[in-house]
């Protein structure tokens, strides 16, 4: 069984079946998040919503700067809460593919999803996710087959 790379988007960002080592999480993570936060920023522009000013009346108040928010400018909100969820969609299947390079299952990637989701209501539950995303990044893969497929890193180890 030899390890065959990616080719396509579809196989980089949205397959859950192969083993995905540490560089190739790294960089495709950086993608996801890049992707988003410039769909953020083109939102934002495209809505007209000035956030520092929302941050300078209520502070670091999540509550108050989100009720600010929420009562100017709901479509803002929502729209972004949904890149948000659409990149953890994406975030989540690289998850399950650098677990499987470590010989797990998912349920560490379950437990970083919600916290991306639930982040938004609760802010410091994502400080957990963070936790696991940085274990993902420096954990160091199975060496060799296992049974999630053949070595990302066949050869070059």
């Amino acid at each position: 069984m030899h390890y065959a790379p990616d080719t396509t988007i579809k196989e980089m960002f949205w397959t859950g079946t192969s083993r995905l080592n540490r560089l190739r999480y790294l960089k495709r993570s950086l993608v996801v998040t890049f992707v988003n936060v410039l769909l953020y920023m083109i939102l934002k522009a495209a809505l007209d919503v000035n956030i520092e000013s929302y941050v300078n009346i209520g502070g670091f108040d999540f509550e108050v700067v989100s009720e600010l928010l929420w009562e100017s400018a709901p479509e803002f909100l929502i729209i972004s809460s949904a890149l948000d969820i659409i990149g953890a969609v994406f975030l989540y299947k690289l998850d399950v593919r650098r677990l499987k390079d470590l010989s797990k299952d998912n349920k560490l990637a379950i437990i970083v999803f919600v916290c991306a989701v639930v982040g938004h209501v609760l802010p410091y539950v994502s400080i957990i996710g963070a936790f696991i995303s940085v274990y993902l990044l420096l954990a160091k893969g199975v060496e060799g087959d296992n049974i999630y497929g053949p070595d990302p890193l066949e050869g070059r180890r």
